[in-house]
């Protein structure tokens, strides 16, 4: 029967791998980062030995606990390499000054991500890698790249609401936000994005991303607006609550989360694909 299935037995290698990762997340506790890694090659070392002696059910054994091993080496890697200082409470009104790193529009204002941030009541080692802050109003314009100067009121990322709930907190572990908050009254802009350099160019990808959200929006006022410059642009910020909720209900929530990015790129090779099988035929 195994050797029936010989042609599938890699099939078997990505569902063991998210195994490995699975289990590492459902952990109560921070596993040493050297563990996955000392099982993978012990079991490594067990399917070698099982396969020269020709133990087929052994070593099929010993590659899935391999891989599942490295699953959760590779978990437990990207955990540590992400870490950053978070908000172990909550301080304000304090000046925050940042470089802008993304603008969202939302249904009372934009909300923003700062990086290289300074922060006066931590020390350099406790300042987080990126807060987030909310935003009320437009004014004044604010873009990615620029340097801004607010008096915010900032904590932690919030946890679950109840168990099974949503994690706000580890998603905001792995995107590097280390705090998130409200402004009190209008930022400053203190300085303008870089003329040069890698950075210029990321900053102006999300330069070109807000301008394309903001002209929806300011074209296509209200839900329609919103809803426009998510499933264009990923931008789900401005879509109201009770949009959110009948999109739920009808089951069409779905299609929000594979907007933006991947709807632009089906697009592109539908078109251009559509547009070389044209050529192929001088009368088209």
């Amino acid at each position: 029967m195994l050797e029936a299935q010989r042609e599938r037995w890699p099939l078997w290698l990505p569902v063991m791998l998210g195994v490995g990762i699975g289990v590492y997340f459902a952990l109560r506790f921070e596993p040493p980062l050297w563990s996955g890694w000392v099982g993978a090659a012990v079991f490594a070392g067990i399917a070698w030995r099982a396969a020269a002696r020709g133990r087929t059910l052994a070593f099929l054994g010993a590659v899935a606990v391999t891989t599942l091993a490295v699953g959760f080496a590779l978990a437990g890697a990207r955990t540590w390499w992400l870490a950053a200082p978070v908000l172990d409470r909550e301080i304000g009104p304090v000046t925050v000054t940042g470089q802008v790193a993304r603008v969202e529009p939302t249904e009372r204002g934009r909300r923003v991500t700062l990086e290289r941030l300074t922060i006066p009541r931590l020390s350099p080692d406790r300042v987080p890698r990126a807060v987030r802050v909310a935003l009320y109003g437009t004014e004044p314009d604010v873009r990615p790249g620029d340097w801004l100067e607010v008096r915010a009121e900032l904590s932690p990322p919030p946890p679950p609401a109840m168990p099974g709930a949503f994690d706000f907190q580890r998603q905001s572990y792995f995107q590097g936000l280390g705090g998130v908050g409200f402004a009190y009254g209008a930022p400053t802009v203190v300085g303008g994005a870089p003329d040069a350099g890698a950075d210029s160019l990321a900053f102006a990808w999300e330069r070109g991303r807000t301008a394309i959200s903001e002209r929806i929006l300011r074209h296509e006022a209200g839900e329609t607006g919103a809803v426009t410059a998510a499933l264009m642009m990923g931008e789900r910020g401005a879509i109201p609550e009770d949009v959110l909720e009948a999109m739920r209900a009808s089951g069409l929530a779905h299609l929000l989360a594979i907007s933006g990015l991947h709807v632009g790129l089906v697009a592109g090779i539908v078109f251009f694909a559509v547009r070389a099988l044209g050529a192929l035929v001088p009368p088209l």
